[in-house]
């Protein structure tokens, strides 16, 4: 017998990502760690897995999340944030970034890939690139931390409430209920 598919409104892969966010959301806020340290993880593995590790970057951050004693799983997480959608933005912006840190004849620009120079080209430009990657990676590894902190302390907060609110009402369902008062005639 088949299975039914439950239907979704929308486009099924709209879905799909809205879920996996969901999903790597939930995985993050439900830890069972401080807050400090999970936001740490966060960071350390987008920093990882902005800057180019190729194809170590789950490791690295997990090994170096294991060594500075910060959560593992969620800088395993972070790491996450570089995949095929990303991954040009962020070599864009990197480029983007080292170019306008070094002076105007260490840029890089098309002219530096032509006419057989390729290999100069790519030598002149990798240091370069590694230079805004750095700083991309940096700026993007605190932004995730401060807002990796923040999902964390709002959804304990939001929990606790709810427990406090569900706690109040079984209590007050425990006491027995006196009759309504009569009127006097």
């Amino acid at each position: 017998m088949k299975r039914k598919r439950a239907k979704t409104s929308g486009h099924p892969w709209r879905e799909r990502v809205r879920r996996w966010g969901r999903f790597i959301y939930l995985r993050l806020v439900r830890q069972n760690d401080e807050p400090d340290k999970i936001a740490k993880g966060v960071g350390l593995g987008v920093f990882l897995g902005i800057f180019p590790t190729f194809g170590v970057g789950v490791i690295l951050a997990v090994l170096i999340a294991t060594w500075v004693r910060w959560n593992r799983a969620s800088a395993a997480l972070g790491t996450l944030i570089m995949n095929p959608f990303f991954n040009p933005f962020f070599v864009s912006l990197s480029v983007l970034a080292g170019n306008l840190l070094v002076p105007a004849r260490l840029r890089i620009t098309v002219e530096s890939f032509r006419k057989g120079k390729l290999w100069s080209g790519l030598f002149h430009a990798v240091p370069v690139y590694l230079l805004g990657n750095i700083l991309v990676s940096t700026l993007f590894a605190v932004l995730a931390y401060w807002v990796a902190l923040g999902a964390i302390k709002a959804y304990r907060q939001r929990r606790a409430a709810a427990r406090l609110a569900a706690l109040a009402s079984a209590e007050a369902a425990s006491y027995p209920q006196s009759p309504p008062p009569t009127k006097p005639q």
